[in-house]
């Protein structure tokens, strides 16, 4: 009866494990909020060459925008991560050039809008190489 038990912990587990990953994954490239009345845009963009991301508000209130961007050198496997983070006033954006010979592989990106006393997150990711 232990062993049924154990087997339904682990089963739990992983599967918890499983749900948390694809949240991540399947993450929004760009999203779209109403905050105050006012509409507030962020997007996450790559390509073979950058990766780019921004929070624009349209109303009166703080922006900032936390991008990483992931690349991989082919030959040797290796892993770069570049983050870059920008605030502002009405709209944030950073651009990320790759490191020369690297593939680009994904970006994500932490978006904060600050109005008055509420504070708004989100996060969009875009991938361009699946490897």
């Amino acid at each position: 009866m232990k062993k049924i038990g154990k087997r339904i912990l682990a089963l739990g587990v992983a599967l918890g494990v499983i749900c948390g990953i694809s949240s991540v994954a399947f993450a929004a490239s760009s999203l779209t909020v109403t905050i105050n009345g006012s509409k507030a845009t962020c997007n996450s963009t790559i390509n073979k060459d950058e990766a780019r991301a921004y929070t624009n508000y349209n109303g009166s209130g703080a922006v900032s925008v936390k991008s990483t961007a992931v690349s991989v050198y082919i030959p040797t496997g290796t892993i770069h991560k570049i983050t870059r983070t920008k605030g502002n006033y009405g709209t944030a954006s950073v651009t990320i050039t790759k490191p020369s010979g690297d593939l680009n592989k994904r970006v994500t990106s932490n978006h904060s809008v600050s109005v008055s006393n509420q504070t708004w997150k989100g996060t969009t990711e875009n991938k361009y190489w699946q490897g």
